[in-house]
Parts: C-alpha cells; sequence; structure tokens
C-alpha cells in the first residue's frame, strides 16, 4: 500500500501526476534517477501515484473531437 503523503521538513505533500507520454514505468524510473541522485532512500513507486490513461496520439496532434471541445470551451470563456 503506498502512503498518501510524503512529509519533507514539516510540510506535508501528496504528488499525482498525470503522464501525457510514455507510460508510468518510465516516469517511475526517471524519478528514481533523481531520487537516487539526491541521496535519498526511498522509491518513488511508495510515494508517488502516476495517474495513466491520457497519453495523446503526439504533440499537437489532435482530433476533430478534442478540437471541437476547444471550440465549445473557447466560447463560453
Amino acid at each position: 500500500m503506498k502512503p498518501d503523503k510524503l512529509y519533507f521538513v514539516s510540510c506535508v505533500c501528496s504528488c499525482h501526476p498525470v503522464n501525457v507520454c510514455d507510460n508510468a514505468a518510465y516516469f517511475y524510473d526517471k524519478i528514481n534517477e533523481h531520487l537516487r541522485m539526491g541521496g535519498l532512500d526511498v522509491q518513488a513507486e511508495d510515494i508517488i501515484d502516476i495517474i495513466e490513461g491520457y497519453k495523446g496520439k503526439g504533440y499537437a496532434i489532435s482530433s476533430q473531437e478534442e478540437l471541437g471541445k476547444c471550440l465549445i470551451l473557447f466560447w463560453i470563456l
């Protein structure tokens, strides 16, 4: 079970990133590299909950449906 909060110097932090490219395994690997470089004895998988399912077709590549939603939001604002 993952803890839902990480304590850094009296600060309660909760991290729930959303990946929009690659996959969770890729980002956990990168984060673990940085944690090790920082001398922290913790695994990213234990402190971060990466939310998947929002990977698109590619940078600046949208479907007609997505563009339609953008137009609707534009007119609402």
